[in-house]
């Protein structure tokens, strides 16, 4: 008799047909909306082409002090400023499936299972997405350099910029401080003060319980510490958590997770909204020609004739594009 192969990311109507059970419910590990970051952090710039060129106008030469007492009868001191468009942007198209073979389809005892796996798809696209955030943003040697090491970095011992004490040293950490000096960093060099501050969970699991927090909430606030009031706490317009977690091993192998903005955190100076002179620390270009959505999910559905199957689709179209980088401060490995 011929073996029956089952083939990888497939599933057959043995799957989804159960002989005792609950049929109206399934289990799934859907990671809730607010986990993830990625829409949340930089302002979003619609665009009608999936790529083009980028304006940038000079930093120094908005920031020199040039202007002077005029004469009468004399002309004004004057310049200008310099733009360059060498820095571009590419909307790739990001997308996943899933088949539904007909057998499944019609054995099924899950209710409305292509509306689940849809949702399936989703979360997919979502986990993929933020992956990608955390490529082109919440990383090492990417922002301003601050000397040695190039970001600020979390220390055991030191307490000499760039590097802090760890938060999870509660004696000896100070994470007020520390965002001051970063602050500093970015406003210095930039004439910026930075405006959101994101961390992964395990930062502000040691934050939201630190000493000098809970110190100052006695005399502040009965409210809980969330993040708006972390927001006030380090004297910035948004405090953004990332919970979002991913598996990291492949198919097959030993099952192993991970969160994916780790035990880092960013500062970073993004405005409210796009403009054509607003510096920002990054844009995310949503290329809306290919399916007049973007950053949000396309989904298609359609029937496939050469494997039986019902074909449930999701893609999106965006770059997220690291623009200014001397707006930012990473601060790698903020808790041991």
């Amino acid at each position: 008799m011929r073996e029956q192969i089952k083939k990888t990311g497939i599933f057959t109507a043995g799957d989804t047909h159960v002989d005792t059970g609950l049929t109206e419910i399934s289990v799934a590990y859907k990671q809730a909306a607010d986990s993830y970051v990625a829409d949340k952090v930089f302002p979003s710039v619609q665009v009608s082409k999936q790529s083009d060129k980028i304006f940038a106008f000079d930093k120094n030469d908005f920031l020199r002090d040039e202007a002077g007492i005029r004469a009468p009868g004399t002309e004004s001191d004057g310049g200008g400023f310099a733009i360059t468009s060498s820095t571009t942007y590419f909307a790739d198209v990001h997308a996943w499936h899933q088949d539904i073979p007909i057998e499944a389809l019609k054995n099924s005892d899950l209710a409305n299972l292509e509306p689940q796996i849809a949702e399936a798809v989703i979360q997919k696209l979502l986990i993929d997405r933020e992956v990608d955030w955390t490529t082109n943003y919440f990383t090492t040697n990417l922002w301003a350099d601050q000397g040695t090491p190039n970001d600020a970095t979390g220390s055991a011992s030191s307490s000499t910029w760039p590097y802090f004490i760890y938060f999870s040293d509660q004696a000896s950490s100070d994470p007020q401080d520390t965002i001051i000096l970063g602050q500093e960093s970015i406003q210095k060099n930039t004439g910026y003060k930075p405006n959101v501050l994101v961390t992964g969970l395990q930062v502000h699991n040691q934050l939201r319980k630190h000493a000098d927090v809970k110190e100052q909430v006695k005399y502040t606030s009965s409210s809980p510490v969330n993040n708006d009031y972390l927001a006030q706490f380090f004297d910035i317009d948004k405090y953004v958590v990332g919970s979002s977690v991913r598996a990291t091993n492949n198919e097959g192998g030993t099952a192993a997770y991970s969160f994916n903005l780790g035990k880092n955190m960013l500062l970073v100076y993004a405005p409210p909204t796009p403009g054509i002179l607003t510096p920002s620390g990054g844009y995310t270009f949503e290329w809306t020609g290919l399916n007049d959505l973007g950053y949000d999910v396309s989904m298609e559905s359609w029937w496939r004739q050469d494997n039986k199957s019902q074909r449930i689709e999701g893609s999106m179209a965006y770059d997220a594009k690291l623009l200014c980088s001397d707006l930012g401060v990473f601060f790698n490995g903020a808790v041991a």
